[in-house]
């Protein structure tokens, strides 16, 4: 048996061991995190709310059982950046379309300011309500 067999043998006995399992097994973990917040992102997209609630549930999940794994030894911090990073995006995205329901929301809101006048010239009541409520946009 040569050196470089020696090596092989000896490396296929710390692959084997159980802190080389658990950071094997975040790894895993990791990037199945990464497929759910890419996946969370196209149900967003598509407006697949369905979809999205039962990502949000598994997203929950796991990060439950990452938490739980021990981290230490874990040498891969790219794939974490890459994870926080597209979540990051994704917060960003939900914050944004939130803000844009919220002004929409708002725009319908207003009051119409009254424009007619009655025959003695004082200003006539209008609907109250809104401009969604009045048909006036």
């Amino acid at each position: 048996m040569g050196m470089f067999d020696a090596f092989l043998a000896a490396t296929d006995t710390v692959e084997s061991a159980p802190e080389s399992r658990v950071e094997t097994e975040l790894e895993k973990k990791l990037q199945l995190m990464l497929d759910l917040v890419l996946r969370e992102r196209e149900c967003a997209k598509a407006l697949d709310t369905v979809g999205l609630a039962a990502v949000t549930q598994e997203k929950e999940a796991l990060s439950q059982e990452i938490e739980a794994l021990d981290a230490s030894g874990f040498d891969n911090l790219e794939l974490a950046r890459r994870v926080r990073e597209e979540n990051r995006r994704n917060a960003y995205l939900f914050w944004v379309g939130l803000n844009l329901v919220r002004e929409t929301m708002g725009f319908f809101e207003q009051q119409v300011p009254a424009s007619a006048y009655s025959a003695s010239g004082t200003v006539a009541q209008a609907q109250q309500g809104g401009k969604l409520l009045t048909g006036r946009i």
